[in-house]
């Protein structure tokens, strides 16, 4: 018999055949015990190993439980992670959106500066040449003020020697006076007798009185009697003859006010500015020869003088009808102004 059914052996007797059948048996027997060991083993390795994969798959679960909790802590982290990484997001726009504003806002607070620095610029450019022009015309005022003290000093050394002259004219007919005085004292009583002596009135010649620079001006009037008429005409002659430096002096300063008013509208100031600064060179003008002329005659007077007679030539002129308007400023009525003129 085989594992596929009993096997029948032709041609054998009985008894071998009850023989093979018991060996038959046995090994079948055997083979069934080896077959139930194996089993056996089998099963107890199947539990062994149903065990191990039960103890495996609790590991397992504990890991996936592990693996998930790990899983759910790095979702909440990434999650985490994500929000954070919005906020930066946002963060980092808002940063760029600032910087973007800040890099206008300097960029505009440089365009000013730039701006203002060229205005300053071309303000000091014009500045410099407002002060070279100023250097200029202070370098013609000194010129002018040598010149005029030169021609001060001229007329001044001609006044003392016209004054000299006049002194001693003075002092001659003084003595003549004092000379006709004594012979007429002298004369006797009796109106008949005129054999008298003739009368000498040959005036003695007296050195004229020194004239000290620090003591004050002469006048023709302390040294000329009122009963000797020709050294008054001399005198007379000699003041018209003689130049007048002060109304030449005053002329140069109205001249240079003119130059920088010519100089201020060839700048482009407004003409309000213009007038005042016009107002100003004639006030200081005016103190100039007050000072100048002090102790000797009336500074104003002489600068209203000619200025007056600088209005009337120049009336019809743009510079006459401003210098109108700051002579009006400068006197402070406009009724000075007409008087002036």
């Amino acid at each position: 018999m085989t594992s596929n059914g009993p096997m029948y052996v032709v041609g054998r007797e009985p008894s071998t055949r009850r023989d093979y059948a018991g060996e038959e048996k046995q090994r079948l027997r055997s083979i069934v015990d080896q077959l139930t060991a194996a089993v056996a083993d089998t099963e107890a390795d199947v539990e062994k190993a149903r065990a191990e994969a039960t103890a495996e798959i609790a590991q397992l679960r504990r890991t996936t439980s592990e693996v998930e909790a790990l899983l759910a802590a790095e979702r909440e982290t990434t999650a985490s992670l994500r929000d954070q990484l919005a906020a930066a997001e946002q963060q980092r726009l808002s940063a760029e959106s600032a910087r973007d504003e800040a890099v206008h806002k300097q960029q505009d607070i440089t365009d000013d500066y730039e701006s203002r620095l060229r205005e300053a610029c071309q303000e000091r450019d014009a500045e410099r040449a407002n002060v070279a022009a100023r250097d200029q015309t202070i370098a013609q005022l000194e010129a002018a003020s040598v010149s005029d003290r030169e021609r001060h000093d001229a007329a001044v050394a001609q006044l003392r020697q016209q004054l000299e002259q006049l002194t001693s004219e003075a002092l001659r007919w003084s003595s003549v006076v004092q000379a006709v005085e004594r012979v007429l004292a002298a004369q006797p009583a009796d109106e008949g007798d005129r054999s008298g002596s003739a009368i000498n009135v040959t005036p003695p010649l007296e050195p004229p009185t020194p004239v000290d620079e620090d003591d004050e001006p002469l006048h023709l009037n302390d040294l000329v009697p009122a009963s000797s008429p020709p050294p008054v005409a001399d005198a007379a002659a000699a003041s018209a003859a003689l130049p007048d430096p002060i109304d030449t002096y005053v002329r140069q300063l109205l001249g240079t006010a003119e130059q920088m008013y010519e100089m201020d509208r060839d700048a482009g100031r407004p003409a309000v500015e213009i007038v005042d600064r016009l107002v100003a060179h004639l006030r200081y003008a005016r103190d100039l020869v007050v000072r100048r002329v002090v102790g000797t005659a009336d500074g104003n007077a002489v600068f209203r003088r000619v200025l007056s007679a600088l209005l009337n030539e120049r009336s019809e002129q743009e510079f006459g009808r401003n210098l109108a308007s700051a002579v009006s400023d400068l006197y402070g009525d406009s009724k000075n102004a007409e008087k002036l003129a």
